[in-house]
């Protein structure tokens, strides 16, 4: 095989690498954004007294901050696209305004 053609075989293989790690991030910000949900709704329903949500905020507490870490280690060793970078970024916003009551 001609070194052009290595070449060209490296850079589709680099390229739908790539692709693979972008569309895994998709998944994880996803996830992320579905968690924010379910971490918002036990929040408030915490706020409101119910107990089995106080029980439950702390673990789910703790488990976005998991989460959020991963997308901040993501973010600065730039596995993320611009795009996904402010999505990210967006859902951490809304936790701390949430955290703040201000959402």
């Amino acid at each position: 095989m001609k070194a052009v053609e290595k070449g060209l075989v490296l850079d589709t293989a680099e390229n739908a690498n790539s692709k693979n790690k972008s569309k895994k991030w998709d998944k994880y910000l996803a996830d992320y954004k579905n968690y924010f949900n379910e971490y918002k709704r036990q929040y408030k329903n915490a706020q409101n007294g119910d107990q089995v949500a106080l029980s439950q905020y702390p673990y789910m507490r703790d488990r976005w901050k998991a989460l959020k870490g991963r997308m901040i280690g993501a973010k600065d060793n730039n596995c993320l696209t611009q795009a996904q970078a402010k999505k990210g970024d967006k859902i951490i916003v809304k936790t701390v305004q949430l955290d703040f009551n201000e959402i």
